[in-house]
């Protein structure tokens, strides 16, 4: 029987085929991980963070400094979500996912509450940490390497520090309270050159979302 005979019926894969597969893996990966950077990264820190962006945002002193603390803390969250999200990198716990399935609970709605006050405490805590140091070192630099560190720190946390336990709870309330104390310092030092009303009552939400965020559901133990 001839070689052609042998080979007749069985599948040949040539070296090209297997390099357009390889392509079109990676062209499919890349689009997947696309779509999580803009969707579940930049799209959940712009909406859930946006109390704390519009306080950035509104900031009258260091806006140099702050805008370069901001801008790092955002590309880093909306980076470090679409990978954690995507399931591209772990971290030994499972990631908490947000899905319209969890939505129709009313434990689906403290997590979307708990993702928002969390990730608005640590953009905070990112930025505005960056903006002291920078201010006490006079380095640029540092504020840019505060700014990733604290926002890879406070992603990395996320998974433990989201739970519903009541010690999960206090843990987050304790790291909550730490990421608006750098706030609250820059806008101290504000308050001589006037601050807007609209910030007043973004900290009030972000401090009576956790609240909120840190009571036991209904029919849960404290």
């Amino acid at each position: 029987m001839s070689e052609r005979e042998r080979g007749e019926g069985s599948p040949i894969h040539s070296t090209g085929d297997r390099r357009t597969g390889e392509a079109a893996h990676d062209h499919r990966s890349f689009y997947d991980f696309f779509v999580d950077l803009i969707r579940g990264g930049l799209g959940q820190t712009a909406l859930f963070s946006l109390p704390a962006l519009w306080i950035l945002a509104s900031t009258p002193v260091y806006t140099v400094e702050v805008a370069t603390g901001a801008v790092v803390s955002i590309v880093t969250l909306s980076l470090l979500l679409a990978l954690f999200r995507g399931g591209h990198l772990e971290i030994g716990r499972p990631w908490p996912v947000l899905s319209g399935r969890t939505l129709s609970t009313s434990a689906g709605w403290r997590a979307v509450l708990t993702r928002a006050v969390y990730l608005s405490s640590t953009l905070s805590l990112a930025a505005y940490g960056g903006v002291l140091v920078e201010t006490a070192s006079g380095l640029p630099l540092l504020n840019a390497l505060v700014a990733l560190a604290l926002s890879a720190l406070g992603l990395a946390l996320l998974p433990s520090l989201s739970a519903d336990s009541l010690r999960a709870r206090r843990r987050r309330f304790g790291y909550c309270l730490l990421g608006l104390l750098p706030m609250a310092a820059v806008l101290a030092l504000a308050a001589p050159a006037g601050i807007d009303p609209s910030i007043g009552l973004a900290v009030l939400l972000l401090v009576g979302s956790l609240r909120v965020d840190t009571r036991p559901l209904g029919g849960q133990h404290r």
